[in-house]
This record gives C-alpha cells, sequence and structure tokens, in this order.
C-alpha cells in the first residue's frame, strides 16, 4: 500500500472512530453549556450575554456564533440527529482540512509521513473532536489556513478573521502575523479583512449590545485553579470566585492579571525577536501556543488540542509523547476517574507532567529558533537539526 492511500486509510478510520463517538456519546458539560446558549439565543438573542449557564458559564462566543448555533440546532431538528452530534461534527470536519494543510506546510519535511500518520491518529484529537463538544479544532483550523495563505494577505485575513468568529483566540496570534507581513500595504490588507469578516459577521449584535459583547467575549478568563500556575496556586491557598469556578478574587484574581500581562509582555517580544530573523510563521505560532498554554490563567482541557499540529515541529518522538501524555490526561478528566479520591495526586501529577512537557517543547522551539537560519521563503519552517540536538530532526528546509 502506498503511503497516500495508507495516510488517507488512516485519516477515515480516525474520522469514522470520532463520528461513532460524536453520534453514540453526550459529551463533556460543554455540550450542555451550548445547547443552554442555543435556548437563551432563541429567547433573548443579543441578551444571551447578560446570562448564566447551568454551571454558572456565560456565554462567552462571540457574536458570529449567535447564527452557527442557531444553524446547528436547526440541523438537529431537521435530520432528527442530536445536537451534541452537530456540535461535533463540524470540529471532526476541521480536524481533516487541518491535516491536509499541515501536510503542503511541512511539505518538505524528510519524516513528513510518519508525522502525518501520527497527526492522523492523534488520540487527543479523537478525544476532543469526537467526545468533548466545543469549537477548538475549527479555530485552529482557520488559524493553520492563515498560515498557508500569508502571502496573499486578502485570502489570510479572510481565514483569521472567520477564526475569530468562532472565539477570539487568534488574537494571540496577531503580533506574529502583522511582524511576518512583508510592509505595511499586506498589513493594511490583513487586518482590513480580519476585523471586516469579523465586524460584518456579527451584524447586527456587535451594535445592538457592544458593552456586553467586549465585557463577555474579550474579557473570559476561562476556568481558573485547575491547570499550570493557577493550579499551584489554589492548592497553597484556597480559591473564592465571583462566579465558581470563574473570576477568582483577591490574590488570585492579581495571580490571574499577571499571568495574563506576563503573556502579552513574552508575546510581543518573541515576535519581534523571532520576525526579525524570518522564521517560519507556523513555527511562531507553535511558539505563542506553548507559551500560552503554559501561562495560561484560565484553562479548558480542551486547550490542549492547540497544540496537535504544531508539535509535529518537535519530531516524531516528542509528538508521540505530547499525544499520549496528554490523552491520559483527558481520560482522566472525562472518565469520571476526578471523583475518585485516592486517584486525585495521580491526576494532578498527570497536569503537571503535561504542563511542564510545554515547557519543554517551548524550550526546544525557542533553541530551533536561534539555530534557525534567515528564511526568505515565507512558508518554509525552521532548518534541519543534527541527532544530537534536543529537538529530533524534522528536516522541514
Amino acid at each position: 500500500m502506498s503511503q497516500c492511500k495508507l495516510l488517507f486509510s488512516s485519516v477515515l478510520i480516525a474520522t469514522t472512530l470520532k463520528l461513532y463517538l460524536a453520534f453514540t456519546t453526550h459529551g463533556t458539560t460543554d455540550v450542555d453549556g451550548f445547547y443552554d446558549h442555543l435556548t437563551q439565543i432563541r429567547r433573548l438573542g443579543v441578551g444571551a450575554y447578560h446570562t448564566r449557564g447551568p454551571f454558572d458559564n456565560p456565554f462567552n462566543s462571540p457574536p458570529p456564533m449567535i447564527y452557527v448555533i442557531k444553524a446547528i440546532g436547526l440541523l438537529s431538528e431537521l435530520t432528527s440527529l442530536p445536537f451534541h452530534f452537530w456540535l461535533r461534527f463540524f470540529p471532526i470536519m476541521a480536524g481533516v482540512i487541518s491535516l491536509l494543510v499541515v501536510w503542503r506546510l511541512l511539505k518538505h519535511c524528510t519524516e513528513l509521513f510518519p508525522l502525518l500518520l501520527a497527526l492522523a491518529f492523534s488520540p487527543v484529537s479523537i478525544i476532543i473532536d469526537g467526545y468533548h463538544g466545543n469549537t477548538d479544532s475549527i479555530v485552529f483550523m482557520f488559524v493553520l489556513l492563515a498560515i498557508f495563505f500569508i502571502d496573499r494577505p486578502l485570502l489570510s485575513g479572510l481565514a483569521f478573521g472567520l477564526g475569530c468568529c468562532v472565539k477570539v483566540v487568534p488574537l494571540m496570534f496577531l503580533a506574529p502575523f502583522l511582524l511576518y507581513l512583508s510592509n505595511m500595504k499586506a498589513r493594511f490588507k490583513f487586518t482590513l479583512t480580519g476585523a471586516g469578516v469579523f465586524l460584518f459577521a456579527s451584524m447586527p449584535f456587535i451594535v445592538q449590545d457592544p458593552i456586553a459583547i467586549e465585557k463577555v467575549v474579550f474579557g473570559y478568563g476561562s476556568i481558573y485553579g485547575t491547570w499550570g500556575i493557577p493550579q499551584i496556586a489554589a492548592i497553597i491557598y484556597p480559591v473564592s470566585y465571583v462566579h465558581a469556578p470563574f473570576e477568582p478574587l483577591g490574590i488570585h484574581r492579581m495571580i490571574a492579571i499577571t499571568l495574563k500581562c506576563l503573556a502579552v509582555a513574552f508575546i510581543a517580544v518573541l515576535s519581534v525577536w523571532m520576525n526579525r530573523n524570518r522564521l517560519s510563521l507556523f513555527l511562531q505560532c507553535g511558539v505563542i501556543t506553548a507559551l500560552i498554554l503554559f501561562l495560561a490563567p484560565g484553562f479548558g482541557p480542551q486547550y490542549l488540542v492547540w497544540m496537535v499540529p504544531f508539535v509535529l515541529l518537535s519530531g516524531l518522538r516528542k509528538t508521540i509523547i505530547y499525544y499520549l501524555l496528554v490523552s491520559l490526561y483527558l481520560l482522566y478528566k472525562y472518565t469520571g476517574l476526578t471523583e475518585v479520591r485516592w486517584l486525585v495526586p495521580f491526576g494532578f501529577a498527570l497536569s503537571v507532567y503535561c504542563w511542564l512537557f510545554l515547557a519543554l517543547l517551548l524550550s526546544d522551539y525557542i533553541r530551533a529558533a536561534r539555530e534557525a537560519r534567515i528564511d526568505k521563503k515565507p512558508q518554509r519552517a525552521v532548518r534541519p537539526m543534527s541527532h544530537t540536538e534536543i529537538v529530533p530532526p524534522t528536516e522541514c528546509e
């Protein structure tokens, strides 16, 4: 069997497994949250931004998602397939498109086939796309498309803007994208297209209640105290919340604000440094993603799917380690083991290992960036690295 046929078969098997999970399982509490959002949107329209869900969760999706959530609800009614299936169907399809885009972005890698095979069978994607019930894979499909089309600022800006329509997460990549573009005209086209798509798709809601949207969507901090530095801080000193487990108070509020400020500062510094050396935009986005996940003041387990395409740059060995380690953590979170008291230390250890592994990946990326040659062609990744270096060679020159 040729490599292409084997890869196609792998994608088909993984996608079928995801669809099976989407159809036969209910998913996480995020599914209930989205269904509640649908109910509130139908009842209140833009007023849904002033409500909180069954888990004290706000409706924090950008305004264009009001149309999408209503469409998913309509699909469910027209097809008799459950809401939780359609909510996960689109992330599953996004995973297929993302693999094809990564294939093109890393087409010069000598170990491309095993990396793509690992990506196709990534248990992280299978669990999150097929079971969790959120939109992160769609967001990063658009981010990857924006990277792929970076030589055509209008198309890149369109993809970037569409990603922001699903979640505002792509904004963490705004500095690398703008600095990577070669001139002000290209930056203007990218920014105008991205902002225009977002504003157009947000009508009329963004005009009807801009303050609520700014506060809930752009000010959202996710769940505090379950990951990284906030988790360690919460063990040392108990957390109180405005709306548990969101919006921590006291010293924990200061920790969350400090981590946000540090993340913004590091993104700015790293973006300038990486673009002075004309590093691959794909590598730059991998650096920023690892940094954000490591410093995250708020966290959801589905965020770990963000690294799934970018971890390929660290080589096959570390890619497999990341996929397996994160999968164990997700299984712990999703199978009810969090309720087993004697397994709590095990779960904590898993989360710390995943968190520290992100720090290792970040260190590897920065090391690779330091040793990369100046890259004059936009879509190339870092130069080949020797087998003696910490990061395994992907040879993507």
